[in-house]
């Protein structure tokens, strides 16, 4: 009896044993199974967190580049509005007026106009000798073929006959066809590609009569356009150069860090310049100081109805006439000055903070 009631105990002992082995490794399993589960939650989290921190970049980002955007046209907008007044006060006028009202205002102020005698005088014979002595020499000729030598070699007849010429010019007003053709030679710039048109830069030849008549207009026309002209311009006027505009800005900077004041410049490009100008607009300033019928027709002949040919590796083209700009030749000294009465305003002295604060480098010339 004793030895079959211990085998029963330990049958019993050993399922208890293996009951409990079981549990424990059901208990380990669902251990197993929660951690499993905690870390998927975990890393479903962590992926949703990663796609909700994408979103929220992607929407930032969004949200940036919309700003940036925004900014971008407004500083655009802002740039336009600036350019536009810039160019107003350069040139006078926000936006171009109607052909009409140009029109209308140089009828009257040719109406209005009278013949001064300082400037539509005949040409003097004197007045041709300096013209003729200032031309520069070693150029090339125009569509007529002759160089600046030949006339400066003239005898007294030749010059006789030029001043009734140019005489009879600045009374109709009008010139020959040949005075208004010019050729155009284009120059390769260097370490520039054939190809492109812009790597071109043209060079206008124009008739030496032409630019003999030319300077004898600048030589009667000179002083009255510099006198419209306000003193801080110094481009192309007699008397001045690129030191006077460097002293003046150096003592300006000077000045402000003396009065602790913030200096700031603009320089300003103006792309295809003079190949743009609006012709009306600067012959009503000229008009406006330079009140005199014969010459301002004479210089609206020289400005109107342009013609050029250009030649390029033994090729040329045909005539073409151009209807705004003006003339580029390498001696056409007309154009600078005009197209500084263009750009400028005329100030007076309480307008310019420069003149206040400042003597004009010319006045400080030793």
């Amino acid at each position: 009896m004793l030895i079959k009631e211990r085998k029963k105990m330990m049958k019993e002992n050993k399922k208890k044993e293996k009951n409990k082995k079981e549990k424990k490794k059901r208990r380990r399993r669902r251990r197993r199974k929660r951690k499993k589960k905690k870390k998927k939650k975990k890393k479903k989290k962590k992926k949703k967190k990663k796609k909700n921190k994408k979103r929220r970049r992607t929407r930032t980002r969004r949200r940036t580049r919309k700003k940036k955007q925004e900014e971008e046209k407004k500083k655009e907008k802002e740039d336009k509005t600036t350019h536009n007044t810039t160019v107003a006060a350069v040139i006078g006028s926000a936006r171009q007026p109607s052909d009409k009202l140009i029109l209308n205002e140089l009828k009257f102020i040719k109406r209005s106009s009278e013949a001064s005698l300082e400037v539509s005088r005949a040409f003097t014979i004197e007045e041709l000798d300096s013209a003729i002595m200032a031309l520069p020499s070693g150029k090339a000729a125009g569509m007529d073929g002759i160089f600046p030598e030949f006339l400066k070699y003239t005898g007294p007849k030749v010059r006789k006959w030029l001043c009734s010429f140019f005489n009879e010019i600045l009374a109709s007003g009008e010139l020959p066809a040949l005075f208004r053709k010019s050729k155009i030679i284009a120059v390769l710039k260097p370490g520039k590609d054939p190809k492109s048109v812009k790597s071109y830069r043209p060079i206008a030849l124009l008739s030496v009569c032409y630019k003999l008549l030319e300077r004898l207009l600048y030589n009667r026309l000179c002083p009255i356009l510099n006198a419209g002209i306000p003193i801080e311009q110094a481009g192309f006027r007699p008397g001045r150069n690129c030191c006077d505009q460097v002293l003046a800005l150096t003592a300006y900077i000077e000045n402000g860090f003396q009065k602790t004041r913030k200096t700031s410049a603009a320089f300003i490009d103006l792309s295809s310049a003079y190949d743009t100008v609006w012709r009306k607009g600067l012959l009503i300033k000229l008009y406006r100081l330079v009140p005199c019928k014969s010459m301002l027709r004479l210089v609206n002949a020289m400005l109107s109805n342009r013609q050029i040919k250009v030649f390029m590796d033994k090729k040329e083209s045909s005539f073409r006439t151009l209807r705004d700009g003006l003339p580029q030749a390498q001696y056409w000294l007309l154009s600078f000055s005009m197209f500084t009465l263009l750009i400028c305003q005329q100030q007076s002295p309480e307008d310019s903070y420069m003149r206040m604060t400042l003597p004009w480098p010319h006045s400080m010339r030793i």
